[in-house]
């Protein structure tokens, strides 16, 4: 999400978010939808701030391939890392 302020605040961070850029009164959040949906996210920043602009952007595909292949790597390192597991019992996953 970008977000163009009406003046530059000193501090424009927001709870379940990362501030990806920053130039002036321009700054781009990174945030899950998971954690917050977007209307959260620009209900939290009117609540706090002025602003002149606002946009909301998808994630790129190559972002989305690359996080669900870190997660995978990720998790075939932990599963090669454990002497057993039992599939069938979801605590036995760490």
């Amino acid at each position: 999400m970008s977000v163009d302020y009406a003046e530059a605040y000193p501090d424009i961070s927001i709870p379940n978010t990362h501030i990806v850029y920053r130039d002036g009164v321009r700054v781009q959040y990174r945030f899950s939808a998971e954690e917050m949906s977007a209307a959260d996210l620009i209900g939290a920043i009117l609540q706090k701030f002025r602003i002149v602009d606002i946009s909301v952007q998808e994630p790129d595909i190559e972002e989305l391939i690359k996080t669900v292949y870190e997660d995978n790597l990720a998790l075939e390192q932990r599963l090669a890392e454990t002497d057993a597991i039992d599939l069938t019992n979801p605590k036995s996953i760490r």
